[in-house]
């Protein structure tokens, strides 16, 4: 898949999630609308580079031109966690994202040096297969039931996860399993709870049933992704608690495959509870934001 490509995909997703065309629209889409991808193949509809640029101008110069040396300003940014020059250039393009591949690298979560691998290079093949074994095995139960607990909590009936040779299936209802795929013979099977969803409960949650407000306005992710509070690691979050927000200003960002999607306010109204935390994945319908209006 071409950056382009997936570019016009995720718009195309989005118009599909909202329901409404250009209700949400990536960064990258106003950045290739506004002339900093190059010139397009073919004219666009000035009606929808309106919709999409908004109070902004196309720019016609080359778009290189107007971009400030920052290589050094990057290098400083990620010293102490980039390790090469592709490190730099990965940040300059994915910072958030990058970054925080970055520190889990350097805590060595990350690759197959990484600190919990339980199979070291040059091991005698039947010491892998014990050792495999006892990863199916030493499947981490913690985990498992913090998956159960988030199933049970949302509309999701089956989720499969995949990593480091050992793959996690949980059904409600069903079984959790986890294999070891390059050892098929080893595999851990659990039950899955079948009572109602576990309630967790939080100051949050406890406030919000003692005294229901009904000028709190929710603010909801409308796809799947990462939740960030500010534009780059170094800046400052779009919105603070207490904070008065207008209609069209921007809250967060929501980053999926790659693309970093700007979520608006829909209401004039002042920031009361941020929900969501800063580099965590959200879900689809997930609040992020409670506004209450003005």
């Amino acid at each position: 898949m071409t950056p382009t490509s997936q570019i016009v995909g995720t718009q195309a997703v989005l118009n599909v999630l909202t329901g409404q065309r250009y209700k949400l629209i990536p960064g990258e889409v106003k950045l290739y609308v506004q002339g900093y991808y190059g010139q397009p193949p073919a004219t666009i509809d000035p009606s929808i580079s309106r919709k999409v640029l908004g109070d902004k101008e196309m720019i016609t110069c080359r778009p290189a031109d107007l971009l400030e040396p920052k290589l050094d300003k990057l290098r400083d940014e990620i010293k102490g966690v980039a390790i090469s020059q592709e490190d730099v250039l990965s940040y300059a393009m994915f910072p958030q994202v990058a970054r925080k591949f970055f520190e889990a690298r350097k805590r060595g979560e990350t690759g197959p040096h990484r600190k919990d691998a339980s199979v070291k290079p040059g091991a005698p093949a039947d010491a892998n297969v014990t050792k495999r074994t006892k990863e199916a095995k030493n499947v981490n139960l913690n985990e498992l039931r913090e998956l159960i607990k988030v199933l049970d909590q949302t509309d999701i009936t089956e989720i499969d996860l995949e990593s480091d040779g050992v793959k996690v299936s949980i059904r409600k209802g069903g079984k959790v399993s986890a294999t070891v795929t390059s050892a098929p013979a080893s595999t851990v099977a659990a039950e899955a709870p079948q009572a109602a969803p576990a309630k967790v409960e939080t100051p949050a949650a406890s406030a919000s049933v003692a005294a229901p407000d009904s000028d709190l306005i929710p603010v909801t992710a409308p796809m799947v992704g990462t939740f960030y509070q500010a534009p780059a690691p170094d800046a400052d979050p779009f919105v603070k608690i207490g904070d008065t927000v207008k209609v069209g200003q921007a809250l967060c960002i929501i980053e999926a495959m790659k693309l970093m999607n700007e979520i608006e306010a829909e209401i004039t109204g002042e920031v009361v509870e941020i929900l969501a935390e800063n580099g965590q994945p959200v879900e689809y319908g997930q609040k992020l934001f409670l506004i209450r209006k003005k």
